[in-house]
């Protein structure tokens, strides 16, 4: 690299300002260029508000940029695996996993056939990598098992202070004081289990209390059939719109005033890399409840309750005993800064950047 700069380049297929990889990129990228390197985010589709911070990709930018850091975001096939495997300098994995393809085959033969191509794909790149990451031991451990030899885990990193205080004027939008909300955030795909979640709240608010209603966030558009088989769940067990609410991708602003208005976060999920929601739960001071699978251990830690089962007679019957106690425990918010702490940014990222001094 001339005069002895240092660079690193990102490259993602699809940069999102509102999703966890996004975030990850993005508190990356600002590190870097603050400790003076020169760093660039290549992405093959990008939303408009992230286009200033953009380098569209193009084939020659190897030859542009060569001796340089190759940082690829990896989950889904794309052609800039095929680009990455010949850029000339040094090529880091970052692994955010890929939902096994079983999941998606009842309800979307493409996107079936993605998750199996892109472990495919991942399969093919060890030997074209200088070092893997990723972004928790659960994801190493795929990784390992596809014979990746040395993977460290860097968590998903969040720039807390791009969060904004919760708004009473959004949470007036979709929050009725006379009902109490829980909320899922997350796309609204087969394995997150959505339809644990209806038959929950159906159970609970029979025998238990009416007033609870559901706040689904995220996209709705990746597996169109499964998410009208939800609709038709709620219709059948007779609960409303309102009592079941799919509220599609928001902004910050408008999910900071659902997670602070919230009783309960809760999830589900049978298999997660992350699990990004978890966290901005607890830094609104919501109690977390998570279905033990994947990564949500980890991810949950001290500061959330794992559950074991999606029954929703048993479950119904644990929540009505016992998350009252998280609530009104002045110890829990404490538990949960003090897990939030574990994922602060800056000892990984001064760690990452000491590792890619070695490498180059």
């Amino acid at each position: 690299m001339k005069g002895g700069s240092r660079r690193i380049v990102q490259l993602v297929p699809a940069f999102h300002q509102e999703d966890a990889i996004g975030q990850h990129i993005r508190t990356i990228h600002d590190y870097f260029q603050a400790v003076g390197w020169e760093a660039f985010i290549v992405a093959l589709h990008a939303d408009p508000a992230l286009q200033s911070v953009v380098t569209p990709w193009a084939p020659d930018l190897a030859r542009q940029w060569a001796g340089c850091v190759w940082v690829l975001h990896y989950a889904l096939p794309s052609a800039l695996t095929e680009f990455f495997k010949q850029a000339p300098g040094r090529r880091v994995l970052v692994y955010h996993n890929i939902t096994p393809p079983e999941y998606f085959l009842p309800w979307s033969a493409e996107l079936a056939f993605l998750a199996h191509a892109g472990r495919r794909e991942l399969e093919g790149l060890r030997s074209f990598v200088d070092w893997a990451v990723a972004d928790s031991h659960f994801n190493a451990e795929e990784l390992r098992a596809m014979g990746y030899d040395a993977v460290d885990v860097m968590p998903i990193l969040v720039d807390w202070g791009r969060y904004p205080a919760p708004s009473p004027l959004a949470a007036s939008t979709y929050i009725d004081p006379f009902y109490d909300y829980w909320l899922f955030v997350g796309r609204v795909v087969p394995n997150k289990k959505v339809e644990a979640l209806i038959r929950l709240v159906f159970w609970y608010r029979k025998f238990y209390r009416s007033s609870v209603r559901l706040l689904v966030v995220g996209k709705l558009n990746n597996t169109p059939r499964y998410v009208q088989w939800l609709y038709e769940l709620r219709a059948a067990l007779h609960l409303t719109a309102q009592d079941v609410a799919f509220l599609g991708p928001l902004p910050y602003e408008d999910l900071a005033a659902c997670y602070a208005q919230a009783s309960l976060f809760i999830t589900l999920s049978d298999h997660e890399g992350f699990c990004l929601p978890v966290l901005e739960a607890m830094h609104y001071g919501t109690p977390v409840v998570a279905y033990a699978a994947g990564a949500l251990p980890e991810t949950v830690g001290p500061a959330g309750a794992l559950v074991y089962t999606r029954d929703p007679v048993v479950l119904s019957e644990w929540i009505d005993t016992n998350i009252e106690r998280y609530r009104q425990d002045p110890t829990y918010r404490m538990t949960q800064q003090e897990h939030l702490q574990k994922f602060e940014a800056g000892p990984y990222l001064i760690r990452f950047r000491e590792q890619l001094e070695v490498l180059t």
